[in-house]
């Protein structure tokens, strides 16, 4: 099985793009930027940064509620307040391990937030991700660019939004973001769907994958679905 996935994956992914994978894996962001002050979240994992209680407290709430298996992907969420950790236009990024920064004005953002541990809880499943990522682009078809699209309306495609036009990986963090917003009764790109929008069957597919490998939980897929009936 792992040599089939391996394969499979090697055949679909350019060389160029797997080098650049072990490298992130190897000399990525492994540490807190520049010493930042650190104290513990209610949850467990480190928290760098200067927090004012309410921004600690808000976060803690959203990390809740998530599955704990999520939670327990987390190493640690930093509040980074110089732009030059990131890349232009980046609210956040999370690389292997768990280890997630977050500019300071997006600190409390759900969206942001929930995203970005989804991608810490994609690092954290180890193969059963690489897995995931073969399954959601069988489901996906050929839609992704590796660019953002904002020149078309979304929902489309099969897509929730026009980052997620990106690749199949931002694709699903995406879908973590929004499908937490909606069952939290924040807006979400959700709210956009009609009756022809549902008809693409790849947004059921992606929610079914989400709920098999773990990003969210039977209860919550069927607090989103009761919704809809």
């Amino acid at each position: 099985m792992l040599k089939k996935i391996l394969k499979r994956t090697l055949k679909r992914t350019p060389l160029l793009i797997v080098i650049a994978i072990v490298i992130v894996a190897v000399f990525g962001c492994h540490s807190a930027p520049v010493a930042l002050s650190s104290h513990q979240s209610a949850h467990g994992f480190k928290l760098y940064g200067n927090f004012t209680k309410s921004q600690q407290e808000t976060l803690d709430e959203l990390v809740s509620i998530l599955p704990t298996t999520m939670i327990n992907a987390i190493t640690f969420i930093a509040k980074v307040d110089f732009d030059e950790h990131f890349d232009a236009g980046e609210g956040g990024h999370c690389w292997p391990i768990g280890r997630i920064c977050i500019r300071g004005y997006f600190i409390t953002d759900a969206g942001t937030l929930w995203h970005e541990i989804g991608h810490a809880y994609c690092f954290h499943i180890g193969l059963k991700g690489l897995v995931l990522g073969l399954k959601w682009e069988e489901t996906a078809g050929e839609v992704y660019k590796g660019s953002e699209d904002w020149t078309n309306y979304y929902p489309r495609d099969g897509l929730l939004t026009g980052y997620g036009r990106i690749a199949w990986y931002e694709d699903m963090a995406e879908f973590v973001s929004e499908f937490y917003k909606n069952i939290t009764n924040r807006e979400s790109a959700f709210d956009s769907f009609n009756e022809k929008t549902w008809e693409d069957g790849r947004y059921k597919a992606k929610m079914d994958l989400l709920l098999k490998y773990g990003f969210i939980t039977e209860a919550d897929y069927q607090k989103f679905w009761s919704t809809r009936k």
